[in-house]
């Protein structure tokens, strides 16, 4: 599991395994955004 990441590293270089976190992070965030406005409209 850590060889392969470390693998994925070499081969994707630092960079492009950053950008990736940081989409997933944005992604996970605004899909709960999405999701708890979603439940409080429909609360309302």
């Amino acid at each position: 599991m850590v060889t392969g990441a470390a693998e994925h590293g070499l081969v994707l270089g630092p960079s492009a395994t950053r950008t990736l976190w940081i989409m997933e992070g944005y992604g996970f965030f605004i899909a709960g955004f999405l999701i708890t406005m979603g439940i409080a409209e429909r609360s309302q």
